[in-house]
């Protein structure tokens, strides 16, 4: 039996000796709140989570709400809130200090970590003189407002200009607003496959790689604790009998396959760990993507 479903196995039989922090046996309900460009519940990230839940062998009901709330605005609502709200999000130590993070990085050790980037066509050329960070300095960068990437992107010396909603960040970039929009390798062809016919000047740069210590994970208010575990054991499980490896290829659109293999051609940035604890550089090691099953 693997590793963690042993634990999920034990967290069960530890809830009937009443431990302090068992898990519950009832129903689980959870309010979702989803975030702009989560794509339905056909989507990786409502997939994921309906994963984690089904692996407690408790009948659950998942509620998405409006999917236009601001991440700012999702995060206060869960800090406020002991109702079961639970959003993803990019962590970072103050997120960490008053939400309950579920400790597991939603698109594993790479999976955000390594960024590919939105362009639009006519920056391909320039793009292709890139041979090392002082070149990739000459690029404006687009990110959400408040996300943990920029203060990350910051640091490294990048020009960042931050953008309210998150659905305008795609349009941005193909209109030229600002030059490049980096993105997880498991997020950014699964978002092409959505916008490339309404935006065919955006395109997926074949030529840089950025990379930095950077997890996203589940939130929930710190209150929630048998929510948390709840998921936290059903994530691990689901890691641990390669489950979560094989949704993401199915979840991540057309393209990812190849760019793992391609990935030693592209000319790779690594930035410095910024605004990380240890704890999630921890977790990034621990659950890490396997990519030599999937590039034979």
């Amino acid at each position: 039996m693997p590793k963690y479903a042993l634990m999920f196995l034990f967290l069960v039989l530890f809830t009937t000796a009443g431990g302090p922090n068992a898990l519950g046996s009832g129903r689980i309900e959870v309010l979702f709140l989803a975030g702009e460009g989560w794509f339905g519940k056909e989507g990786y990230r409502y997939s994921l989570l309906d994963l984690a839940l089904s692996k407690s062998g408790r009948p659950y009901t998942i509620t998405v709400l409006d999917e236009g709330i601001p991440q700012v605005r999702r995060s206060r609502m869960i800090q406020k809130s002991s109702r079961p709200y639970i959003m993803n999000m990019g962590t970072s130590p103050e997120r960490e200090k008053h939400l309950r993070a579920i400790y597991f990085p939603m698109f594993l050790g790479i999976g955000s970590g390594y960024r590919l980037m939105f362009t639009r066509r006519e920056l391909g050329e320039r793009l292709h003189t890139v041979r090392n960070i002082e070149d990739l300095r000459k690029f404006t960068i687009g990110q959400g407002r408040h996300w943990t990437d920029v203060a990350i992107l910051e640091n490294a010396g990048f020009n960042v200009q931050q953008v309210s909603e998150k659905k305008l960040l795609w349009k941005m970039t193909a209109r030229g607003r600002f030059d490049l929009f980096p993105r997880g390798i498991f997020e950014i062809y699964e978002e092409y496959e959505n916008f490339k016919n309404a935006l065919p000047d955006l395109v997926i740069d074949e030529h840089v790689l950025i990379t930095y210590p950077f997890a996203i994970y589940f939130f929930v208010n710190k209150k929630n604790e048998d929510l948390a575990l709840t998921i936290e054991a059903g994530l691990r499980a689901a890691y641990d009998s390669g489950e979560i490896q094989d949704l993401l290829l199915r979840k991540s659109g057309r393209g990812v396959k190849a760019a793992l293999q391609n990935l030693h051609r592209r000319v790779r940035i690594d930035l410095p760990a910024y605004n990380i604890t240890k704890k999630s550089l921890g977790t990034l090691r621990r659950f890490n993507f396997d990519s030599e099953k999937y590039t034979d």
